[in-house]
């Protein structure tokens, strides 16, 4: 009998009903940093959330789709970001993040969406 890898995607979606806090404070950050082969999407929209982009968001390697637009996020883009080929769509828009884009995002050959605006 030939044995059959079971891969679980979990996609976290939260429009508009995270409370304002920390970014990296959030269950739904936690729980891609706990598993992060089985996180292959943050969204957040409209959430309020501060601070900044951890640089630990390296380790979601499986990470195709992140969008965290309209909060308040701070701070520089993570290089960190570099690492996550697999990224197709990077939404960071309507943040006050401030710096460079970090040049280690030209190694994202599967981005076909980048907005930061």
């Amino acid at each position: 009998m030939m044995a059959q890898a079971i891969v679980v995607t979990v996609m976290l979606l939260l429009v508009g009903s995270v409370a304002a806090g920390r970014f990296n404070d959030t269950t739904a950050y936690q729980n891609c940093v706990a598993a992060p082969s089985s996180c292959t999407r943050l969204y957040f929209s409209r959430s309020q959330l501060s601070g900044s982009l951890p640089s630990e968001l390296g380790t979601l390697t499986r990470l195709t789709y992140m969008h965290i637009w309209i909060s308040r996020l701070t701070g520089s883009m993570p290089t960190q970001l570099g690492v996550l080929t697999g990224l197709e769509h990077l939404d960071l828009y309507s943040n006050r993040l401030t710096g460079t884009v970090p040049s280690e995002l030209g190694a994202l050959t599967r981005l076909t969406r980048l907005d930061l605006g």
